[in-house]
């Protein structure tokens, strides 16, 4: 623990932040445990959370067909069944939606 506090008053002395190793695993553990509650949640596979979270990226079908060496026919059925799961109807509302159950970042 002192070895945290000496590192955490350098990283300050520099402008920097410090966050020990206990805190980062934690925070770590709580946010993968919040993306799997939120795709349980509402249904979604794990490639469907993939296309969406491609999606949100602001990928176009043939992107994400290229990406993830599938047909952009099959991105548009994930796309559809994605909105159907979550009730959503615009690739605007998707990306909100991936933005607010911490499935990309800004």
């Amino acid at each position: 623990q002192l070895d945290d506090v000496l590192q955490a008053i350098r990283c300050a002395s520099q402008g920097h932040h410090y966050l020990c190793q206990q805190l980062a695993t934690l925070m770590l553990q709580g946010a993968r445990s919040q993306r799997l509650e939120s795709r349980e949640r509402h249904g979604l596979g794990h490639r469907e959370e993939e296309v969406l979270r491609l999606i949100a990226d602001g990928y176009s079908s043939k992107e994400i067909a290229r990406q993830l060496d599938i047909a952009p026919s099959t991105v548009d059925v994930h796309r559809r069944n994605i909105m159907r799961k979550i009730g959503l109807h615009k690739v605007a509302d998707l990306t909100r939606f991936a933005i607010r159950h911490q499935m990309i970042s800004l």
